[in-house]
């Protein structure tokens, strides 16, 4: 195949991220090295009959890790908001929201003329589009909603702030409001005047009136532009404050039909109407966004684990982002002699305890940790990208729970490594929001060494490539039988015919 791929502008534009195109590119600059693998894995597996085909089980050696957490949340993401203060096992969570609103457009004043505003206004109210629960869903908690004030790092910012950023500094308390969190989905009627709308999936919080005239009150000239109104209104931040303290709620910036601050006062007269309601909205634009989420392990058995010194941890303790990950070594797997490799799985279990609130992550991930180039990288030619779906092979490299187990399918890295002698590595376990493992396209290991896997590191960052996992931030925790563990090892079974 004659290779000659040009590296688009927009693919770092990070507004236009599209982690499938972007890898479909890098598969095509690729494509020249690549080999076909043997039809393994996945396939038709003969039965073990102990004449033909056999089995044989590799114990494994596993420690506990936590994550330096560079996750960010962008503007277009799901943000977390709420507090989980009583997980005996893996701490507490605290998670607050930062951001900025704007009006429509710009240029002028987004009202009518001052004198034809009746005073004192009706109300202003700050609506949040939730978008689902982690932890228990009968929480109900206390929010505080604050002016940022007088804080110059809170700026656009087009690579998004870190979820470990402890926020933005903020002035008076404009509103509180208590929600249970049952009620985030539930269908009600907003009137407006003679307006009547159906809404839902809506968090509502009255917010002081003094700051709604205060943006009535403002000149053209803070309407000017971006610049002239972030000066005179930085934005908003919310914050939990108390209640039972169970849960993360989510909830959508970029919904601006549900997520705006609203401005509701009357005319004294419009064509002929006296007090005829008005509406004013501003909504969330740009990039100046915070979703600062903060995870405290003091005194849990999740930081217990986290102690150097065992030679194997009987329990993995995984927390999605913020989180933390497992090592997996395989001490003897690199002098397995050749053989044909029908099935090589790694076999994982969940100890959580029984009635636990929090949800195990949705998606679970393995990959290598490639120490030459001191990088993770994917399992090459297991976890794999098809260029027609435009999607991963998921479903068949394992990571969803099914029956009560994670089951990974390595067969074709078992298979490099015994016939080619390919290298063993460290594997991680781990339940990302979103990883930057940096993706290697199908072939043999040789044609990927140290300067390889770092120049694909390079392009993929540079293009925004990031293989998004978990559907939303610090949703899901689980406790994973490590290799030591009594009775419920985490192991790699391999089915195998000699040759």
């Amino acid at each position: 195949m004659h290779c000659n791929p040009s590296y688009n502008n927009h693919f770092v534009n990070r507004k236009l991220f599209a982690p499938l195109s972007v890898l479909a590119l890098f598969l095509l600059v690729n494509s020249c090295s690549r080999i076909d693998t043997t039809d393994i894995g996945n396939d038709l597996i003969p039965a073990v009959d102990n004449i033909n085909t056999f089995d044989t089980i590799f114990e494994v050696v596993t420690d506990n890790f936590l994550f330096d957490d560079s996750s960010r949340v962008y503007d277009t993401e799901d943000h977390a908001l709420g507090v989980i203060a009583n997980d005996p096992v893996f701490g507490s969570l605290n998670a607050s929201i930062y951001f900025n609103v704007s009006p429509a457009t710009f240029g002028a004043r987004p009202f009518i003329p001052l004198d034809s505003i009746k005073f004192p206004i009706d109300s202003v109210v700050l609506s949040m589009a939730y978008n689902g629960v982690y932890g228990d869903s009968m929480s109900t908690q206390r929010f505080e909603v604050l002016e940022i004030q007088n804080d110059t790092r809170f700026k656009d910012s087009g690579i998004g702030y870190r979820i470990s950023d402890p926020g933005v500094s903020t002035g008076a308390v404009l509103g509180t409001h208590e929600q249970n969190f049952d009620r985030l989905n539930v269908q009600f009627q907003l009137v407006t005047g003679r307006d009547t709308a159906t809404v839902n999936n809506q968090m509502r919080i009255h917010l002081d009136k003094a700051l709604g005239e205060r943006l009535i009150n403002y000149d053209t000239a803070v309407y000017r532009n971006d610049t002239t109104f972030s000066a005179a209104f930085q934005g908003l931040a919310i914050r939990p404050v108390n209640g039972t303290q169970t849960a993360l709620a989510y909830f959508n910036l970029k919904n601006t039909e549900a997520t705006r601050l609203t401005v509701y006062y009357k005319a004294k007269s419009m064509n002929g109407v006296v007090d005829s309601p008005m509406v004013t909205n501003f909504t969330f634009r740009n990039f100046r966004n915070i979703n600062s989420i903060q995870r405290d392990i003091t005194g849990t058995e999740y930081a217990n684990a986290m102690v150097p010194g065992t030679p194997s941890d009987e329990k993995l303790y995984i927390a999605s982002s913020p989180g933390s990950y497992g090592t997996i070594k395989i001490p003897n797997l690199q002098d397995l002699s050749n053989r044909v490799i029908h099935r090589a799985e790694l076999i994982v279990t969940p100890v959580n305890e029984p009635g636990t609130p929090y949800q195990e992550p949705y998606y679970m991930f393995v990959d290598a940790w490639d120490s030459t180039a001191n990088l993770p990288k994917t399992i090459q030619n297991d976890f794999t990208y098809n260029q027609q779906s435009g999607q991963y092979n998921q479903l068949l490299f394992g990571g969803f729970l099914i029956r009560g187990k994670y089951v990974f399918d390595l067969s074709r890295y078992v298979q490099g490594i015994v016939t080619r002698k390919e290298k063993s590595h460290t594997l991680r376990i781990y339940a990302p929001y979103k990883t930057n493992s940096v993706y290697i396209p199908q072939g043999i290991a040789a044609n990927y060494p140290e300067s390889e896997v770092k120049r694909l590191n390079t392009d993929q960052r540079a293009a925004g490539f990031q293989n998004y996992l978990n559907p939303q931030i610090a949703f899901g925790r689980t406790v994973l039988a490590g290799g030591s563990h009594p009775t419920s090892k985490m192991r790699l079974r391999i089915i195998y015919s000699k040759i």
